[in-house]
């Protein structure tokens, strides 16, 4: 039977409840997640993250999401934002943005979310990630088509 990977690659064993439960739903998923720190260290990945940016696994445990395969993820105000929502006083909620990694310049959209715990004083982040690069392509493609399309018409008509 095929089905995602359930695979994670986390920082050190769950010594808590709310790490459990982060790290059971992070090997769960089929999307591309980071589970951060407050320092925006990466405490797990997810094997779709792991796969979908080709990154080595034993580069992830506690390195730094800027630092994160040789500093491709250090992107613009991404920090600042993670931040803001780690502390509470932002949200990033499809956060669109482009990456350049090893296959080339990527559409991502972002979502992070706060886990509160109340043993930590900041707290993690969930850090979800959606490739729409082809979906935009296609979704460009279509409009070019549909736009020639009408010209076509036009000309006819005349």
């Amino acid at each position: 039977m095929c089905g995602p990977s359930l695979s994670i690659t986390a920082m050190s064993p769950p010594s808590d409840i709310a790490l459990n439960l982060a790290l059971s739903l992070i090997s769960a998923s089929v999307a591309p997640v980071l589970l951060l720190d407050d320092d925006l260290s990466v405490v797990a990945a997810s094997q779709t993250f792991i796969d979908a940016f080709d990154v080595v696994p034993g580069e992830i445990p506690g390195v730094g999401l800027g630092e994160l395969s040789g500093g491709v993820w250090n992107l613009p105000g991404l920090e600042a934002l993670l931040r803001a929502t780690s502390v509470g006083t932002a949200t990033v909620r499809a956060c669109e943005t482009d990456l350049m990694s090893r296959r080339g310049a990527r559409r991502l959209v972002l979502n992070a979310r706060r886990l509160e715990d109340e043993g930590e004083p900041g707290g993690r982040l969930l850090l979800s990630i959606q490739d729409v690069t082809d979906e935009r392509a296609k979704a460009r493609q279509t409009d070019d088509l549909i736009r020639d399309k009408a010209m076509l018409v036009r000309e006819i008509q005349h």
